[in-house]
């Protein structure tokens, strides 16, 4: 399919864009828009070639837009409501937009009304909705908690782990550490790991984020961090605590961390499943350090222990669901609909942040 690309920063150019140009996806990319791209294009770490070259949308030939172009959006949320509807007004149908898509819930509800008015088919670019780490992940709560596992391919491609899992145990707490050493910060915490860290706990099946309650601790909030703590959680006695630092605290020596914590009513004070998210990949997209999950359970003297390695290139695998979707393959994929719930409880820890950390007079 062919695909046209908005916005040639970071995530454009460094990660989608090349991949879309050498058909890693599957896709053709037939033009890229910024309005900055007769100045990016110049420099050494331009990725996109000769790809035709636009500054604003509306400078693409009408003959390279069909009904089965896929738009991918790359630019700041502020900047998407806008853009949305003149994709609409252009007659595109297919939309493939980034995370956290909006940070106010006014902007993202347009959006979804702009979608069903136009009849525009979505895709949101959050990675763990489609990974096989956050699968697994789900798969063993389901199996521990002596629930059926829903997921039956997951079931099955890994059943000899599943099979060696004892059973009825209740969580008693949930932990994610989800951070990233920036030299810089362009964008506000709540913006930019937190999304990822709200989708690992809605994927593993932790919290669906109806009914439940959240705080944020003024002391624990900063203009490189964010800490947020789910109450009243179904099934989860003390609640699932998220830290999301964009400057990793004192912890120097690292750029970056993402470990999910889960405690059980077992014999062990210690997490006992504990999935690291954190895979590395070097400048050819290999990868180079894995994702891996870690079950540590004991009980009545007895411990079941193993680890799990995940080789994947969730990026890779994100693509394959929302082009196969767009193309009638894939039946689900993170719809603007089905990521509503994440999004308001991005743009509500979002505004309250921001009362904490940028206006405290306004906090009350």
């Amino acid at each position: 399919m062919q695909v046209i690309l908005i916005g040639a920063g970071r995530y454009g150019n460094a990660l989608v864009g090349k991949k879309h140009k050498d058909g890693i996806f599957n896709t053709q990319l037939n033009a890229v828009v910024d309005p900055r791209i007769n100045e990016i294009s110049t420099q050494t770490d331009y990725t996109m070639g000769d790809t035709p070259k636009y500054t604003s949308f509306n400078q693409i030939p009408k003959e390279k837009i069909t009904k089965d172009t896929i738009v991918e959006i790359a630019v700041n949320p502020e900047i998407i409501p806008a853009l949305f509807n003149e994709l609409a007004q252009n007659n595109i149908k297919n939309v493939i937009l980034p995370k956290p898509v909006a940070t106010k819930q006014d902007d993202y509800q347009q959006l979804i009304k702009t979608a069903n008015n136009h009849n525009i088919r979505t895709a949101v670019t959050s990675n763990w909705y489609y990974s096989d780490i956050t699968k697994l992940t789900k798969a063993i709560l389901q199996k521990v908690q002596g629930k059926k596992i829903t997921d039956r391919f997951i079931a099955n491609k890994y059943k000899p782990e599943l099979d060696n899992l004892p059973k009825k145990f209740k969580i008693e707490k949930v932990e994610l550490e989800y951070n990233k050493k920036h030299e810089k910060l362009d964008i506000d915490p709540p913006a930019q790991e937190l999304p990822h860290a709200l989708q690992i706990i809605n994927a593993t099946g932790l919290c669906n984020y109806k009914d439940v309650s959240f705080q944020l601790p003024s002391e624990k909030q900063s203009h490189s961090a964010v800490n947020v703590k789910f109450k009243n959680v179904k099934g989860i006695k003390e609640g699932i605590t998220i830290n999301s630092d964009l400057q990793m605290g004192d912890k120097l020596e690292k750029n970056r961390e993402r470990v999910l914590k889960i405690y059980l009513n077992d014999d062990d004070p210690q997490a006992d499943i504990i999935t690291d998210y954190d895979a590395v990949f070097d400048k050819a997209g290999l990868c180079i350090k894995p994702a891996n999950i870690l079950v540590d359970i004991t009980k009545n003297g007895k411990t079941t222990k193993w680890k799990k390695i995940i080789w994947e290139d969730n990026l890779n695998v994100m693509y394959q669901d929302i082009i196969g979707y767009f193309e009638n393959k894939i039946p689900n994929v993170a719809t603007l609909k089905n990521y509503e719930l994440i999004s308001k409880y991005i743009c509500a820890i979002q505004s309250i942040w921001e009362k904490i950390v940028k206006n405290p007079s306004e906090k009350d």
